[in-house]
């Protein structure tokens, strides 16, 4: 059986995310302890910070059918957690956490699983912030990715993912 649309879409972004120098680990799920990242399936890292958790919400259409096909939008969310210094000002959260954004906005960006040009994805938000963790912050990328799926087969998610390039 095929993969879904949305498997598809998140097995990539994990992937690319996971692969990223900056980033330590990654995991598709939501967090539930910054201070404490879980253990990564095999291939995705170390369970040490920078570490990045992927998570969707729910796919959304957003037009009427056309020709038997409709868009669909993703919104998928990266929160990224790492370390920063509270007595070296360059190396303090805003300064560490702008660096980490960067490149998690030009790796979601250039996504070499999507044909290397996301031309359908769409940052929504994107902060950086303190956790209740001392020393601990958080970079966190929004945004939505649209695909077209068959409005003939609402119930499938199944497609050819090159439609979500």
């Amino acid at each position: 059986m095929a993969a879904s649309i949305r498997a598809a879409i998140m097995r990539d972004l994990l992937t690319t995310v996971a692969v990223m120098p900056e980033i330590n680990g990654a995991v598709d799920d939501t967090p539930w302890d910054y201070a404490q990242p879980p253990l990564p399936a095999a291939g995705f890292g170390i369970a040490r910070h920078p570490y990045a958790y992927i998570f969707e919400s729910e796919e959304r259409p957003d037009a009427e059918p056309y020709v038997g096909m409709y868009d669909c939008a993703l919104p998928v969310t990266i929160e990224c957690t790492f370390e920063y210094s509270r007595t070296d000002g360059a190396a303090g959260l805003k300064p560490t956490g702008r660096e980490l954004l960067a490149a998690i906005q030009a790796a979601v960006m250039r996504d070499p699983n999507r044909g290397g040009n996301a031309e359908r994805t769409t940052e929504t938000l994107n902060t950086i912030e303190e956790t209740a963790v001392d020393g601990l912050g958080v970079v966190v990328w929004q945004g939505t990715l649209a695909y077209v799926r068959n409005a003939q087969r609402p119930d499938s998610r199944e497609a050819d993912l090159s439609a979500a390039a």
